[in-house]
């Protein structure tokens, strides 16, 4: 089944384009306070903690027909994945930090120089979005733009030193997530669904 963009985080919301990559950054004001309060708050994410239903997402509720979606692949991997969405949120709530942000923090820390660009070919998603989820963490404190060697017209992302520290706590906080997530299974049978999935999402030919 293909995504609903209506289901994609906060984070992947379309941004003007002149906050490209290769835009040039904003000039530091003298009165950074008064810039601070005029800077619009981080966009609002629904998958946050503390907007869904107290009771969490029931993939089942009784005496609804879901007619031909129980018997979709896709549909079965869209219910395991918004339950293990929230618990991944939940386990992460103090950094505010989300799966789309953690997966964009894994990726800049593990490959230096890496552009905007590129990290929106990575994570799949549309350079806009990339733009607006690399400017959450940069609010964040956990991720800056650098003038990228070579190439005074472009940026390479790096973690900062809050980045890095953060990044090494949410480590820890997602195995534990995903251990208690995939207790369900046996360790033959996580081998076994891994393999499955992957072969439904093969690498593309290059």
């Amino acid at each position: 089944m293909s995504p609903d963009p209506s289901d994609a985080p906060v984070d992947m919301a379309p941004r003007a384009a002149h906050m490209a990559d290769t835009a040039d950054p904003p000039s530091t004001p003298k009165n950074t306070r008064a810039v601070a309060a005029r800077r619009k708050p981080l966009a609002h994410d629904p998958t946050a903690p503390g907007t869904t239903a107290d009771s969490g997402f029931d993939p089942h509720v009784p005496d609804i027909d879901y007619g031909v979606l129980d018997s979709l692949v896709g549909y079965a991997i869209r219910r395991a994945q918004i339950r293990i969405y929230e618990d991944f949120v939940a386990s992460l709530a103090q950094w505010q930090i989300t799966p789309p942000r953690f997966s964009a923090l894994v990726i800049v820390s593990r490959n230096p120089q890496l552009k905007l660009t590129d990290l929106a070919r990575i994570l799949g998603i549309a350079r806009s979005g990339a733009v607006l989820l690399v400017d959450a963490l940069e609010e964040m404190n956990l991720v800056a733009r650098r003038p990228a060697p070579g190439d005074r017209r472009a940026y390479s992302l790096v973690l900062t030193p809050t980045g890095k520290r953060t990044l090494a706590a949410a480590k820890q906080a997602v195995i534990a997530h995903d251990a208690h997530v995939a207790s369900a299974l046996t360790a033959p049978e996580q081998a076994t669904l891994k393999a499955l999935l992957g072969r439904l999402a093969p690498p593309r030919a290059q």
